[in-house]
């Protein structure tokens, strides 16, 4: 069953097919995450850019998977904090979530974290709610 927060916030997308649905709660998914990290001091150190910060900011129509972070303040931060308020976000609306580091084994620029949930049964495959990459 949808918390009821989830379920008003479902009734504000036109869903006409699963397809619809999944790209509804993906974007519940990035917005949940998204208000995780403005209540942190993410925002101090990294620029939300890309696909979706133009359809959220510009209301563009097209459908953007994940959200696109670059840093642009050099200070250090800890991201298991951040993580961690990601995780906190999503289980005060009753949903229990994971985020998995893609790249954990390889050496990178971009820091590739899926947040990964079992609340959907829509999400039969993989569970991936959202998808954030964070430049460092």
């Amino acid at each position: 069953m949808i918390n009821e927060r989830l379920e008003a916030k479902l009734q504000m997308y036109e869903i006409k097919d699963v397809y619809d649905a999944k790209n509804a709660l993906r974007e519940i998914g990035q917005l949940i995450v998204l208000s995780a990290l403005a209540r942190t001091s993410f925002f101090s150190y990294y620029c939300f850019y890309g696909g979706t910060s133009l359809r959220l900011l510009r209301h563009l129509s097209r459908f953007s998977e994940d959200l696109d972070f670059v840093k642009y303040n050099e200070n250090p931060c800890n991201i298991d904090l951040f993580i961690s308020a990601i995780i906190n976000e999503f289980a005060s609306l009753g949903i229990q979530a994971e985020i998995e580091n893609k790249n954990k084994n390889i050496e990178t620029s971009v820091l590739t974290l899926y947040v990964k949930t079992i609340y959907y049964p829509l999400f039969t495959n993989n569970n991936i709610l959202s998808k954030f990459k964070i430049s460092k």
